[in-house]
């Protein structure tokens, strides 16, 4: 049986939510994943407020206009996540973490480092965010965009990472990646060693191979961890 595109939609983003609880990438309540609907470019989806990432379901996800605030939705969440789908037509889907590993470089003066292959997803295509407290008002709106730019990633100092994506899964890998970066540079910096800082020529090019002929690997990336998750539910 075929289902329309919206349903789809909220299928594919209710499992989104699951995938990032599987993978421990959930803050209770308060961090977000949305998807911008399929048919109308106004709307996106984003669960009820107070909903656990594991709770949320394809007919839970609520329909939300970009231009009204409705009832029962995180208003942080909800100012956070139209500002990029009002801001850039492009932008399909947008995701939100507090995980505790981007919190910690997101503190850092010098933000991430060209440490890791995963890393140099980011190269020139992170932008950083100065903290305002707890996102409600409207007017930091403009800000967000500012500091995104023409980049697809943000770490807000001090509060998390934003990443968005023409796809669900080009948004969801690209936050996966940017928390596994942030792991890595932080247990380098335990360690105590010198470190290896590869030279910028180097990060440019990984970065656009990334781009480039690794693009469609990342979809499978993910299409992977979406199947890893659903048999370990199913088990």
């Amino acid at each position: 049986m075929q289902h329309p595109p919206s349903q789809d939609a909220r299928v594919s983003l209710a499992q989104a939510y699951g995938l990032a609880a599987h993978l421990g990438l959930d803050d209770t309540i308060f961090s977000h994943i949305s998807l911008r609907d399929p048919k109308d470019q106004n709307l996106f989806y984003l669960p009820p407020f107070g909903a656990l990432f594991e709770e949320v379901s394809a007919d839970s996800l609520l329909s939300v206009p970009t231009d009204q605030e409705p009832r029962h939705i995180n208003p942080a969440g909800f100012i956070l996540h139209r500002t990029f789908y009002r801001a850039k037509k492009e932008i399909q889907a947008v995701v939100h973490f507090h995980s505790e590993s981007a919190i910690a470089v997101s503190c850092q003066k010098e933000g991430l480092l060209p440490l890791s292959q995963f890393s140099m997803l980011f190269y020139e295509r992170l932008g950083y965010h100065a903290f305002e407290g707890i996102s409600l008002d409207p007017t930091e709106e403009t800000r967000l965009i500012q500091s995104l730019g023409d980049h697809h990633s943000l770490l807000l100092h001090n509060h998390g990472l934003i990443c968005v994506g023409e796809t669900l899964g080009q948004a969801f890998m690209r936050a996966y990646y940017l928390e596994r970066s942030c792991r890595i540079q932080l247990a380098a910096q335990k360690s105590g060693a010198c470190l290896i800082m590869p030279p910028p020529q180097i990060c440019a090019h990984t970065r656009d191979q990334f781009e480039g002929v690794e693009k469609e690997s990342i979809t499978a990336a993910y299409e992977a961890l979406t199947r890893r998750w659903r048999a370990a539910v199913l088990r």
